[in-house]
């Protein structure tokens, strides 16, 4: 079974726990019996549940912000959406893509302290409040752009930690300069509201957290005592779902840095509420700390630096802890070559002395394999191959014409032939974001699968709460009501036109299916009234009388345009081009609701004409039946007409947001 997700997005229900290789063998085998070669992702969505769950219950005191730059999919952001994830956004692009799914722009933070101009005009103009800052400069252009802005200062964390990707040299306010800018800050009349920290990405040592917090509880007195009123700490990212640590002392240090300036902030007459901690939560499940202990380290420093009695808000930015382990890609073994290699080791256990293998695959480090490159990642491969057979020297290239292009110079591998499949496990954090078209290679395929649990515990009995399917006749009881619902899911629950039948939980995915319905009855009232119009041409004495026949086929003509232009608008997914598409099938709508009319007056004309003159048609039965069609055909259009000029005005601000700006009667 599957569930529709919007966005031309279907999920797979699994109803049992499945390994990730038994999917890649599932995908795999589908790709060869269709004969395509094209890698492909394999997104589990019920990680993503999984991992929400764990962080509610480890660090209840903290709202997670996912960054999106992490994984900006779709799926994945609706489905964090509909959790009740909050969002960190670094462009205007970014913070569009989460206004597209419905997201009130109080759950957005934009968290990039050196920010384009005309994104902080964006950002006022979409009233997303939240940004931070780390330089003088950035505040006097938010001064000028957006002075009503809350500001959130962000501190330069501990950098005597281990971590995956460095921050410290780009982004961060050494604390010790955090008083000269609060001052900036109070002299220009801006709201500074709490303290950001990042530890940097992928961190290893959960007592970074506890080192910043404390320098983030220095900053907020700092800032309490100017004047201002902090209430957001951001703790930043770098969570993780793994085993193994070295150290964890990173967040405490954090923790007790951000306290400092809290405080300085405090005394300057700042209103500090917010404590932003951040990003940096490594997400793989090989990650070298578990997520207990960052967690452990993170509430403890929290409950000695910013205790729940002082109301601060306190916010992170998890990205890859979110979905580095949800997705493993799949590519596909597009050419060979057998080199030479002298053995230098007895004691290797892999037979290096004769054939080496060179394997090319149809995706590299400039698609999703970047993470190599930008992200410092180590990937590790797996065949679909029995683990007993003998293995060889390796290496595994991407398709491009770049000798950079390799993914891992040296592994071990049974050998494999064109056409074998390799997956990567750990491929969802900082991999298809920042991939390319280079060379014209073309971007992994999705799949995605969640297990029916999980996804009712984020869409309980969608079906079941559906307005439609509740009004089930009064005599439909007990078992008849339970298989009235299953069916309901079962034969409607994958295709969008269900989602407006049952009630989707998505603000624009409701109207845009309902839309899709309207458009499938117009083509086929279009289809119908052309047929019917050739119909009443040929049968009425060959055309002595043509206006029924020219109305009825040019009435279905712009039936068929009005079925063709919804259906186009449903699939696409350019702004612009939709909202012209919708458009155009408004107008069409209603020029279907003047036309029936219009047909019907020909339809009473040739009628009339019948009845004083029996030479008006060879065969009154057939007249009669061709008219009884025709004006059914008519009222079945009118409604429609009607009903999509009304569905269109009800639903405007959705469908239709552009057309605040025109003048007239859709304004």
């Amino acid at each position: 079974m599957k569930k529709y997700l919007g966005n031309n997005c279907t999920v797979q229900m699994i109803t049992y726990e499945r390994s990730i290789k038994s999917l890649v063998q599932e995908k795999a085998a589908l790709h060869d019996r269709e004969v395509k070669e094209e890698a492909f992702f394999i997104g589990d969505l019920g990680d993503i549940i999984a991992k929400y769950q764990v962080w509610k219950e480890t660090l209840p005191r903290v709202m997670p912000f996912y960054a999106v730059k992490c994984n900006d999919d779709y799926a994945v952001l609706k489905l964090l959406s509909d959790i009740g994830v909050n969002f960190d956004c670094a462009s205007k692009a970014e913070i569009m893509k989460v206004l597209d799914l419905g997201v009130d722009p109080s759950r957005i933070i934009y968290a990039n302290p050196c920010k384009q101009n005309s994104f902080i005009k964006y950002a006022a103009k979409k009233n997303v409040e939240m940004m931070t800052f780390d330089n003088e400069d950035e505040l006097h252009k938010v001064k000028a752009l957006f002075p009503e802005a809350k500001l959130v200062l962000r501190i330069l964390p501990p950098s005597n930690f281990k971590v995956q990707c460095e921050l410290g040299n780009k982004y961060g306010c050494h604390p010790d300069k955090a008083c000269t800018l609060l001052e900036v800050a109070r002299n220009l009349g801006l709201n500074v509201m709490g303290v950001s920290f990042h530890v940097g990405s992928g961190c290893e040592e959960a007592e970074a957290f506890a080192v910043a917090i404390q320098q983030a509880r220095n900053v907020f007195d700092l800032a309490i005592d100017m004047g201002f009123d902090m209430t957001l700490l951001d703790i930043g990212g770098g969570f993780h779902v793994g085993s193994g640590c070295e150290e964890a002392e990173a967040f405490a240090v954090a923790i007790q840095q951000a306290r400092n300036v809290f405080d300085l902030a405090i005394d300057m007459g700042f209103d500090m509420t917010l404590l932003d901690i951040g990003g940096g939560f490594p997400g793989q499940q090989s990650a070298p700390i578990p997520f207990s202990a960052i967690a452990s380290v993170v509430n403890e420093a929290l409950d000695q630096y910013f205790p729940a009695s002082e109301g601060v808000e306190i916010i992170a930015e998890p990205g890859r802890y979110f979905v580095a382990s949800a997705f493993t890609l799949t590519v596909n073994v597009i050419a060979k070559r057998v080199v030479t290699k002298e053995k230098t080791n007895d004691d290797d256990p892999v037979d290096t002395q004769g054939p080496v293998m060179m394997y090319y695959v149809n995706d590299g480090v400039y698609g999703s394999f970047n993470c190599l490159l930008f992200d410092h990642a180590k990937v590790e491969v797996s065949t679909l191959q029995e683990s007993d057979e003998r293995s060889y020297s390796s290496s595994i290239w991407g398709p491009t014409c770049d000798g950079l292009d390799c993914i891992l110079e040296d592994c071990p591998l049974p050998e494999l032939r064109v056409g074998h499949w390799l997956f990567f496990r750990d491929m969802g954090a900082y991999t298809m974001s920042a991939a390319s078209t280079f060379n014209g290679m073309p971007p992994p395929q999705k799949y995605y699968f969640c297990e029916q649990d999980q996804w009712n515990m984020v869409y309980p009995e969608r079906v079941r709460k559906s307005s439609y399917i509740q009004k089930i006749p009064f005599m439909m009881t007990g078992h008849l009501v339970d298989e009235a619902h299953d069916f309901a899911d079962e034969i409607f629950g994958t295709s969008p036109a269900a989602e407006a039948l049952v009630g989707s939980p998505y603000e624009k995915e409701r109207p845009l299916s309902s839309i899709r319905i309207m458009s499938l009855i117009g083509l086929g009232i279009g289809f119908v009234s052309v047929v019917v119009g050739i119909l009443v041409f040929v049968f009425l004495e060959g055309g002595k009388y043509p206006i029924i026949s020219a109305v009825g086929i040019w009435y279905g003509l712009i039936q068929i345009t009005f079925g063709m232009l919804g259906l186009l608008a449903c699939q696409s997914t350019d702004e612009k081009k939709q909202g012209n598409l919708l458009s155009g099938h408004y107008v069409l709508s209603i020029v279907v609701m003047s036309m029936g009319y219009a047909l019907a007056v020909a339809i009473q004309a040739v009628a009339a004409c019948g009845n004083k003159n029996d030479s008006c048609g060879t065969n009154p039965d057939t007249q009669l039946a061709l008219h009884i069609v025709i004006l059914c055909v008519i009222v079945v259009g009118n409604f429609l007409g009607i009903t999509s000029m009304v569905f269109h005005m009800r639903n405007r601000k959705i469908l239709h947001p552009e057309w605040k700006n025109r003048k007239g009667c859709c304004c």
